[in-house]
Formats: structure tokens, sequence, C-alpha cells
């Protein structure tokens, strides 16, 4: 059977509020997410020189990764403190619900890893001098999936 999505629940001015408070927090889990990225690419990876199947950058994967599991954990905590707040929304603040956030944000990590490594295909030599610019487009993308995937998954439209 065809699940059919009432979208005039999630159009009102609630919700509006609601996907702003979440991009604030998204904007503070961005910065903490290209802060770790950053500092594992330039600083703790930069020795790594390797690639998987000729194309795929290990030293940018994992810098990814880092980043996408620090910016995570500031997100879901910022998110239960400012974003997803009312009576309904905190009910589901346990265990599963952080599993299936995470399961949610592991979609937004392949978001990521694909876009992060089409960059860096697509600028080669440039990529470095353009990684705020490709990671804040990725990161865009990846924050419209995230909040509907939370919004729909998690907290079931509340």
């Amino acid at each position: 059977m065809v699940h059919i999505v009432d979208y005039k629940k999630y159009l009102n001015a609630a919700v509006l509020r609601e996907f702003l408070r979440y991009c604030a927090v998204g904007g503070l889990a961005f910065l903490v997410d290209y802060g770790v990225l950053y500092l594992f690419y330039h600083r703790i990876f930069a020795h790594i020189d390797a690639a998987v199947f000729g194309f795929l950058d290990v030293r940018n994967t994992l810098a990814i990764a880092c980043g996408f599991i620090a910016g995570l954990t500031a997100n879901y905590i910022l998110s239960v403190l400012f974003v997803f707040t009312n009576e309904k929304q905190k009910s589901k603040n346990n265990l599963k619900a952080f599993l299936i956030y995470a399961i949610v944000g592991i979609v937004g990590l392949g978001i990521n890893e694909i876009g992060m490594n089409l960059g860096k295909a697509v600028l080669a030599e440039s990529y470095e001098r353009f990684l705020l610019l490709v990671k804040m487009v990725v990161a865009g993308i990846a924050l419209v999936w995230n909040y509907i995937g939370r919004k729909v998954f998690v907290y079931k439209g509340e």
C-alpha cells in the first residue's frame, strides 16, 4: 500500500520556525564538521597519500568521516535541546531515536562523501583552494535531506 504524505502538515509557521532553528543548529554543526574535517585533512591525515580503486582519496574520505561524526554528534545534541522540543518529540529522544537519527545521518554522510569526492574529481588541483565552498554546497544538500529524514522517520512528522 502506498503511503501518501500530507504536505500541508509540513507547511505551516511552526514547522517553518522549527526548520529555521534546525538551520541554525545545522550551521553550528557544520562549523564543527568543517573544523574537524580541516584539522584531520591538513594535520592528522596529511601524511596519507593513497587512493582506493584509483579514484577514492583515502585521506579525504577519512577526514570527511571524522568531521561527519563530530558534526552528527553536535547536531543531535543541539537538535534535542533547541529544535525538536515539543512534548511528543521529547518523548522520542531515546536510543532507538538516536539510531534512526544516525541512519538518516549515514545517508547524509553518503551525500557528503559522494559530493566531496565528486568536487575533488572535478576541481582536481584547485580542490584545496575551494574546499570550503564545496563543503558548503554539499552540506546544504545534506541539510535538507537530514531535516526531512529526521522529521519524518524519527519524529513521525510531529
